[in-house]
């Protein structure tokens, strides 16, 4: 649901404020081919480092694997 969010804002053209440096920001979605070369390269790290529960990483890492064969 997050996603086609983005990705109806990003269609929108939406920037934000980042509130620490005052920086205005484009929205992006990850559902472009660019956005998901960005985000499933540190699929991992996004996971263990905001979620902060490391083991899940490597679930989430072989949960994605599961289906390749």
């Amino acid at each position: 649901m997050a996603a086609l969010a983005s990705r109806a804002m990003a269609a929108g053209g939406l920037r934000v404020t980042e509130p620490g440096t005052g920086e205005s920001l484009a929205v992006r979605t990850v559902l472009s081919a660019g956005g998901a070369r960005e985000f499933l390269p540190r699929i991992e790290e996004n996971f263990v480092t905001f979620v902060t529960f490391g083991p899940l990483g490597t679930v989430t890492l072989i949960m994605l694997g599961a289906p390749v064969r």
